[in-house]
């Protein structure tokens, strides 16, 4: 896939929030792929590797109170053959408390497990979710984080091909949702085959040809993080909107 790179900027923000849920879903999870939406494994043998990449991965995160990493989020845009260039650092611990610090645009979307903030500094503006509201059809997904849920019982899982421009190391593995989604059509994960973290994330929404690309770099598999490190108060002199649920 060959695009050119642009700057985000402050006027994009509704979309990489909308890119934001589909990739929470995938940062830290478990994952095996099918080559195309709906598709079943070609043999036994390709089942049971994704099984075993699944429990493999999903016994990783499992095991890991906390996590941080660098990201470079990539939001392809097939219309214009252009991409949308992002970067920040992202944290998560159980139970369910998730930050993710954007320095391109300068944003903040920070849940503490019960709310969720998003904070845009250029427009002076914060939206309050509940984190059942903000995070929608990935709710059963997020539980993973948590340390409650299992994605197999939401997803099916397949290995699958790697996509033109993804990391050349690593397992391939799609997701597919068991149930309906008004978003989601499939997650295509680069995982590491010693540790098992995911080291790329591919996700394709429903609405969208061109998938939305999070590359983890720098990961801290025991970042020294608290509760106050997932918590927010809305600076004085912005606009506070409480988001209704959707």
């Amino acid at each position: 896939m060959t695009c050119t790179a642009v700057p985000a900027s402050g006027k994009i923000t509704a979309m990489i929030r909308k890119s934001l849920l589909v990739l929470l879903a995938a940062a830290l999870m478990p994952a095996a792929i099918a080559s195309a939406a709906g598709d079943k494994p070609k043999s036994a043998t390709q089942a049971d590797s994704a099984a075993k990449v699944v429990a493999r991965v999903q016994q990783f995160y499992e095991s890991m109170p906390a996590y941080s990493a660098d990201f470079e989020q990539t939001t392809f845009l097939a219309a214009t053959n252009r991409a949308i260039e992002s970067r920040g650092k992202v944290s998560f611990k159980k139970p369910g408390m998730m930050r993710f610090d954007y320095t391109t645009p300068e944003q903040l979307i920070v849940s503490n497990g019960k709310t969720a903030w998003h904070y845009q500094p250029e427009d002076k503006q914060v939206t309050v979710y509940s984190t059942t509201g903000f995070l929608g059809n990935y709710s059963a997904s997020i539980a993973f984080l948590g340390g409650t849920g299992k994605l197999t019982n939401e997803f099916n899982v397949a290995i699958g091909k790697r996509p033109d421009g993804a990391l050349k190391e690593g397992e391939v593995l799609e997701l597919t949702p068991k149930g309906e989604t008004s978003v989601l059509r499939r997650l295509v994960l680069i995982v590491d085959p010693a540790k098992g973290n995911v080291l790329e994330s591919w996700v394709y929404p429903l609405a969208s040809v061109a998938p939305v690309r999070m590359r983890f770099v720098k990961p801290d598999f025991n970042p020294p993080l608290t509760a106050d490190d997932f918590s927010f108060t809305p600076p004085k002199g912005v606009d506070v909107i409480q988001a209704p649920a959707f």
